[in-house]
């Protein structure tokens, strides 16, 4: 009986009946889309958060006398830490031969392997090698343009040694390797416009030996007053897996201080590891509070709107039902 009145009418008031579903699955479709859509743009954030990252972590030697390759190994294994590279950087001064031209620089020695991994580093013309790359404003000082070697003294001191030139490299794009690894404005790029980049071994066998004996095993890279790039100091940068972190903004900003905490008890007291992509999350993380709330506060009105809408259309219907219901009682149906 139940489906004879039903077939009825549908038969009979299809646009009633299609009415009325409307009215009911309106707003439960508008609370739905709503919410869905919330949930969604929270979850992409955080990948759009570290997609600016370079470095997710930075571990800090606390003194020269760290071994990077041994401390390197074991941040390798923690879960999520993708690849570990050999990093080193130095203040020093760098003359060309035949030239009593001597100029400030910015040191920095990586593998061979850490420009594949990380294309922010360019190198315009030739490579590393076994000797130096010129970034292009050192390029540009009188005596480096067709230099052969550069001497690299520490400032104030005395050679540390002198290394081929290799090639060109552009590190305009890798804010990293400028940017105050601790302190109060740990973060901050420094405006430092002539470099030269060495092959990290070259670096170890060549001038770490000199720089521990110029300026002892000690380094102020830990120092929380740091406003400026530290003299020296030597670290390895940790890639973490992106698909690592979860896709919450917020939680994904707890997982990365979690992993900050595991790595630092890999070597407690050799270094101090320095979260990069801690900002970028925490920022992502307040995005997405505003846009849910934002969202919310504009997806509520739509919802009250449809359900208005769905109240309108059933009391619009009201009628036509308790009409239909009289004429079955008078027809001798029953309540059941």
């Amino acid at each position: 009986m139940i489906r004879w009145l039903l077939g009825a009418s549908v038969r009979r008031a299809p646009r009633r009946l299609a009415l009325a579903t409307l009215g009911v699955a309106f707003p439960v479709a508008m609370l739905a889309a709503t919410l869905l859509f919330v949930d969604a743009a929270a979850r992409s954030m955080t990948a759009v958060a570290l997609a600016p990252v370079q470095v997710e972590m930075r571990a800090l030697a606390t003194s020269l006398d760290v071994d990077v390759d041994a401390v390197g190994r074991r941040l390798a294994a923690v879960p999520g830490v993708v690849r570990v590279d050999r990093f080193a950087a130095a203040d020093v001064v760098v003359g060309a031969p035949g030239s009593s031209e001597r100029t400030s620089a910015r040191l920095f020695a990586v593998d061979p392997g850490y420009l594949q991994h990380h294309p922010w580093v360019r190198v315009v013309a030739g490579g590393l090698g076994r000797g130096a790359l010129l970034n292009e404003p050192l390029r540009a000082r009188p005596g480096f343009a067709d230099a052969g070697t550069v001497a690299i003294e520490l400032p104030g001191s005395r050679r540390l040694g002198t290394v081929p030139v290799t090639g060109t490299v552009d590190l305009r794009q890798a804010t990293t390797w400028f940017a105050v690894p601790t302190g109060e404005v740990q973060g901050d790029v420094a405006v430092v416009p002539r470099a030269v980049v060495v092959d990290y071994a070259t670096f170890e066998r060549s001038l770490l030996p000199a720089l521990r004996r110029v300026l002892g095993a000690t380094t102020s890279v830990l120092d929380p007053g740091l406003t400026d790039l530290p003299p020296v100091d030597l670290e390895a940068h940790l890639t973490v897996d992106h698909a690592a972190y979860p896709s919450d903004p917020g939680r994904a900003a707890a997982w990365s201080s979690e992993l900050q905490a595991t790595l630092e008890r890999q070597a407690t007291g050799e270094i101090v590891v320095a979260d990069d992509a801690a900002e970028f999350l925490s920022l992502a993380r307040d995005d997405a509070t505003n846009a849910k709330v934002l969202f919310l506060l504009l997806g509520i009105p739509g919802v009250l709107v449809a359900a208005a809408l769905g109240l309108a259309a059933e009391s619009a219907l009201a009628e036509a039902h308790r009409r239909e219901e009289a004429l079955l009682r008078l027809r001798g149906a029953s309540e059941g």
